[in-house]
């Protein structure tokens, strides 16, 4: 979820449209930000499946540490043969690794600040979009809240990652909404970039790889019910956590 410490801005609208690959772009190719904090290209991996610049399914990941990378669950079908937990609702994954070199702090991003859409667009090359952090939408159809954007999201930066100002991973790239909306402050946005923020899946994250990244945050915007909570359980073999939150 996007922090915001003196008030939420939740849409009044709250369907969510996320159309896919070709289809999910909201603006154009902007190429790398020259304010993008350094080196955060360098956290993202591109993934394809098929003839590359032809009939191609294209998306992105994003490493959270050595043993994790998060990228987004509708990239289901280029993760095969991988290790990858899916969350039981969100659009949202993460994947097992061993990897040793470096990786991104974690942290918020912040109401009205900017925030770097990091990924890999169909047919491009590396690329960041800046947009500004503007709120939070519920999507009907799988009852999450994601976080919305002023930035460009295209076709393959799907789970790529979002960071803030200070280079902290914040969370990943999920689509585009097609919709007009109006926030309760008053302010519309056309097409916004959408993104699941690491905040609001952090107990799933917790159960199934036992990282704790906001201790102190009490405010899960997507919480697992005790049944989704043990069946992870049961699926990894694990003895119940103490209970987080």
């Amino acid at each position: 979820m996007i922090k915001n410490m003196k008030k939420n801005n939740i849409t009044k609208i709250l369907f969510l449209s996320f159309l896919l690959q070709g289809c999910t772009i909201n603006g154009f190719y902007e190429g790398y930000s020259s304010d993008t904090p350094d080196d955060l290209l360098k956290y993202n991996d591109k993934k394809f499946l098929g003839i590359p610049f032809l009939l191609a399914f294209e998306g992105s990941s994003v490493k959270l540490n050595n043993q994790w990378r998060v990228t987004v669950a509708h990239n289901r079908p280029l993760l095969v043969g991988q290790e990858v937990y899916y969350h039981p609702r969100c659009d949202f994954a993460l994947i097992r690794i061993d990897d040793k070199g470096d990786y991104p702090e974690v942290g918020f991003a912040l109401y009205d600040k900017n925030v770097f859409h990091v990924g890999y667009p169909i047919f491009g090359i590396g690329s960041s979009h800046k947009g500004e952090a503007r709120g939070d939408v519920i999507n009907t159809t799988d009852n999450c809240m994601y976080s919305a954007t002023d930035g460009t999201v295209i076709s393959g930066m799907s789970g790529g990652g979002v960071f803030n100002e200070s280079g902290q991973l914040v969370g990943v790239t999920t689509g585009v909404m097609f919709n007009n909306l109006e926030w309760s402050d008053g302010r519309t946005e056309l097409f916004p970039g959408i993104f699941m923020p690491l905040a609001g899946v952090e107990d799933f994250i917790y159960e199934i790889t036992g990282l704790d990244f906001y201790p102190d945050f009490e405010t899960v915007s997507n919480p697992l019910t005790t049944s989704e909570k043990l069946a992870i359980r049961k699926e990894l073999g694990k003895e119940i956590r103490t209970a987080k939150k």
